[in-house]
Formats: structure tokens, sequence, C-alpha cells
């Protein structure tokens, strides 16, 4: 079993990443060519927030 310290250091990665990767996917002009809705792009930030509190949860 890993040390809490080595879990707080990965989960803070982890949020990290998802945070960033998320940021610049909807600064890029490359997004407009995916065709995404509006709507789907307006909840994207609400959603990835969700799913790292979803993926952080422990039992």
């Amino acid at each position: 079993m890993r040390p809490a310290a080595d879990d707080d250091e990965g989960d803070a990665m982890f949020v990290s990443a998802c945070m960033h990767g998320t940021a610049s996917i909807l600064q890029t002009p490359a997004l407009a060519t995916l065709g995404l809705r509006p709507e789907l792009l307006q909840g994207v930030a609400g959603h990835v927030m969700r799913c790292i509190g979803d993926a952080l949860e422990r039992p």
C-alpha cells in the first residue's frame, strides 16, 4: 500500500493534468474543426470537475 502522501501527490498531478488539458483544448483554434455543440462546450468545465470529484472519492 502506498503512503498517503504519494496518493496526494498523484491526485494533485491528476487534477492538474485534467484542468490544464481541458483549458488547452478549449483555447485551441482546432476546437472549431470538431463541430461540437455549443451547449456541450458550455458545460464541459462542470463535467470535468464532476469527473475529477468522482475519481477522487475514496471509500
